[in-house]
C-alpha cells in the first residue's frame, strides 16, 4: 500500500505528545470524582446559544459525511476508522457508567467524558493522520462541538477537555496499531526479491565447472 504523504504524524507520535494526553485525561478523570453541585448555564447571547444547541444536537452529520468522504476517497482507512469510532462510543459509555459524575444541570450522572467532544476529536485525529487537506478544519470543529456542550449546560469543561484527550489518544493509538498490522501483513506476503543478474550467471558458470565431461 503507498505511504500517503503525511501518513507519520500519528502512526509515529511525537513521545510528549501521547503522554500530555495522557495526563491531561487523569486529571480530568480527577475533577470528575469531585463532588458537585448544579449551576445555571453560562450568561451568553442567544444567538451563540442557539447556535451551541444546534451544533451540539447535529454534529453527527457532520461525522457521518466525513466518514463517507473517507470511504469514497480512502477505502483502505475506512475499516480502522469505523473501528475505532465504535471502541470510543463503549470507552465513553464505560467511563460515564463508572465514573457517575452529575451534569451541571442536575438531571443526570453520566457527565464524564463528553461523548460529542470524544467523538470529534477521535475523527478530527484520524483526519490529521491521512493527511486531508480539510484535517484542520476538522479539529477548529471538534474544538466549537465542545465548547457548545459547556454553552447548552450539558458538561463542565473537564468533562470536554477530558474527552477530547480521550478521543486523540484512541484515534491515534488505533491509527498507529493498524499501520503495524498493515506493515507486517505486507512483509509476510512480499516475494523473496529475484537474485541479481551477476549471481544468477554466476551460479550457471559455477554448475557448467561441476558438470563432468562427456
Amino acid at each position: 500500500m503507498t505511504m500517503l504523504p503525511h501518513d507519520r504524524r500519528l502512526s509515529q507520535p511525537i513521545g510528549w505528545l501521547p503522554a500530555v494526553a495522557t495526563g491531561v485525561f487523569v486529571g480530568c478523570l480527577g475533577l470528575a470524582l469531585l463532588p458537585r453541585t448544579p449551576q445555571p448555564p453560562p450568561s451568553v447571547p442567544f444567538a451563540v446559544r442557539w447556535l451551541a444547541g444546534e451544533l451540539s444536537d447535529k454534529y453527527w452529520l457532520a461525522l457521518v459525511m466525513g466518514g463517507l468522504w473517507v470511504l469514497w476517497q480512502r477505502r483502505p482507512f475506512a475499516a480502522p476508522l469505523a473501528l475505532t469510532m465504535l471502541t470510543v462510543q463503549l470507552a465513553v459509555e464505560a467511563l460515564k457508567a463508572a465514573v457517575g459524575e452529575m451534569r451541571p444541570d442536575g438531571r443526570f450522572f453520566n457527565s464524564f467524558p463528553s461523548g460529542h467532544a470524544t467523538a470529534s476529536f477521535a475523527f478530527a485525529t484520524f483526519m490529521l493522520a491521512l493527511g486531508s487537506r480539510w484535517s484542520w478544519l476538522w479539529v477548529a470543529f471538534a474544538v466549537c462541538v465542545g465548547v457548545s456542550r459547556v454553552i447548552v449546560n450539558a458538561h463542565w469543561w473537564h468533562d470536554v477537555v477530558g474527552g477530547g484527550a480521550l478521543g486523540y489518544l484512541a484515534a491515534a493509538g488505533g491509527y498507529a496499531v493498524w499501520r503495524r498490522w498493515q506493515a507486517r501483513r505486507q512483509a509476510t506476503t512480499a516475494p523473496e526479491p529475484p537474485l541479481p543478474a551477476a549471481t544468477a550467471q554466476g551460479s550457471a558458470h559455477t554448475g557448467d565447472e561441476r558438470r563432468p565431461s562427456p
